[in-house]
């Protein structure tokens, strides 16, 4: 099967390989959700078109253009959105370093964006680590999701979070965590980073009780010593 790619997608990821040795699209740093006929219907819209936001990450090109919950991107420069892979399409033909107008419909008016074409950051460090020790996640490989790690995974970046990359047969992480997995918490207290699972997730701190992410599901377990 052929598939037709752009000519501007093809520039745009040429000119990032040459300038960063690895193709960079611009990161929106915002999530949201195909409007369906139902929805539409639900909004008072006339037709089924559009991305609504339903989450904007604080200090995020999205959140500095002003851009808010509930919003509607109708287009990305003058381009029609009809969903939510056509908005990342169309974000992913821009270049990094300039910027892009999103037309917006909000609160039944239309409105204007400014989007600056930023790379997903580094930010924070990915500190990956291999855990070890008398505790669930033993075996595992976990890191800081950032918003570039979260591109680089074919990931949506949210918040601060820990992610399992691997998981070594075997292991005692075998038995609880997949490759993939988002670590919410450890007995009730949240993971933002590394550092907070290697002080929470101890041998003095058994039984345990972790809540994941996995593949947007939340899932509880009880783990004894």
């Amino acid at each position: 099967i052929g598939f037709a790619i752009p000519a501007t997608m093809v520039r745009t990821v040429l000119t990032s390989i040459m300038k960063d040795g690895r193709a960079v699209r611009p990161w929106l740093g915002a999530s949201g959700k195909t409007i369906t006929s139902e929805l539409a219907n639900s909004l008072g819209l006339k037709r089924p078109i559009g991305v609504i936001i339903d989450r904007v990450v604080a200090g995020s090109p999205a959140s500095r253009g002003g851009l808010l919950v509930g919003d509607i991107i109708l287009e990305v420069e003058n381009r029609s959105v009809t969903d939510t892979e056509e908005l990342r399409y169309q974000l992913a033909t821009l270049p990094v370093g300039g910027k892009a107008e999103l037309g917006i419909l909000r609160g039944g008016a239309d409105g204007l964006i400014i989007l600056g074409l930023e790379a997903p950051p580094e930010r924070p460090a990915r500190s990956e680590t291999l855990l070890e020790g008398r505790q669930p996640f033993s075996g595992a490989k976990v890191a800081n999701l950032n918003p570039a790690l979260a591109e680089e995974l074919g990931r949506e970046y949210l918040e601060p979070s820990v992610i399992v990359l691997e998981v070594a047969r075997g292991s005692i992480a075998a038995r609880f965590v997949r490759p993939g997995d988002i670590i919410w918490a450890v007995n009730e207290e949240s993971v933002g980073s590394v550092g907070d699972l290697l002080r929470l997730a101890t041998e003095e701190s058994a039984p345990w009780a972790l809540t994941l992410n996995r593949n947007g599901q939340a899932l509880q377990l009880r783990v004894g010593r």
